[in-house]
């Protein structure tokens, strides 16, 4: 006897299937309310409002003599790193005393074994030949710079609301350089703290008409220096060291809103603060001491 196929049942049954795999979809799905909760989490992570502010560590005027320096300027970075926390180091030029092969081999090691990216810029100690005296031979050697440490001499830095214009030339191509960078940012609402690294940062050709700029500087033997110049900037000259390769004077930088900690380290201790007020929409600075 043949059987007779009830395809009502067929259809009930294939119903059910289709239901329970859409219960099942269903569930491991995002709702609504979470989508929205993630689109925000992915909002909030390239928010300019919500990147960190920098703290970073300043080296001037180093004065590498031997290889061996390389030992306490590492020494340093790593209490910096311990102390503060500091995302990234700058040496400012000076960096050696006579830009020798050695000296240079010092500097690139503290580069390349650093637990933090580290930027340098030149000044006319290192811009001599190799062995050469910097008071009296060629002293503008920016190639064999660039070739000996493997950077530039002018370049930039973005780092979350900061920006940072490394300046090594301090003829036309260094303060052109500059002053183009500096036009660039002047109607930019993106950065709230621009800095000038150079050895003598804001003097010569340097457009100070610009909205305030905290300048740099290479290093003052009279120990830490910060001062308001020309009205609308502030010039930051941190200890330098000549004596020996014992690099253990530097600064710590900590941004915050609206203003910089600047912390003074002398033989690796705290010594004293500073603070700077700065507000580019408004083009006001000013700075606090001992704070």
């Amino acid at each position: 006897m043949k059987k007779v196929i009830d395809f009502k049942w067929v259809f009930i049954a294939f119903a059910m299937v289709v239901f329970t795999i859409k219960i099942a979809w269903s569930n491991g799905q995002p709702t609504n309310k979470e989508i929205n909760h993630n689109a925000k989490m992915v909002n909030s992570t390239v928010s300019l409002d919500s990147v960190s502010r920098n703290t970073f560590m300043v080296l001037g005027n180093t004065y590498i003599k031997t290889l061996g320096a390389k030992t306490s300027i590492l020494a340093s970075i790593n209490k910096a790193v311990e102390d503060a926390q500091i995302d990234f180091v700058i040496m400012v030029g000076e960096l050696t005393i006579g830009a020798s092969k050695e000296q240079f081999k010092a500097v690139k090691y503290v580069m390349a074994n650093s637990p933090v990216p580290v930027y340098v810029t030149a000044s006319n100690h290192d811009l001599a030949y190799d062995n050469g005296d910097w008071k009296t031979g060629k002293s503008d050697n920016y190639a064999r710079f660039r070739r000996m440490l493997e950077t530039e001499t002018e370049y930039t830095i973005s780092k979350g609301r900061s920006y940072f214009i490394m300046q090594s030339h301090i003829d036309s191509i260094g303060t052109n350089f500059t002053n183009n960078e500096l036009k660039k940012l002047e109607n930019n609402t993106t950065y709230d703290f621009v800095y000038h690294v150079i050895e003598v940062p804001l003097i010569g050709a340097i457009n100070l008409d610009n909205k305030p700029v905290i300048g740099i500087s290479g290093g003052s033997s009279k120990g830490v220096n910060i001062n308001a110049f020309n009205g609308r900037h502030v010039r930051v000259r941190p200890t330098e060291n000549k004596i020996n390769d014992d690099e253990d004077d530097y600064l710590i930088f900590k941004e915050n809103e609206g203003f910089v900690v600047v912390e003074s380290y002398v033989d690796r201790s705290l010594n004293k603060s500073f603070k700077i007020n700065m507000n580019r929409s408004t083009g006001t600075c000013s700075v606090e001491t001992q704070y």
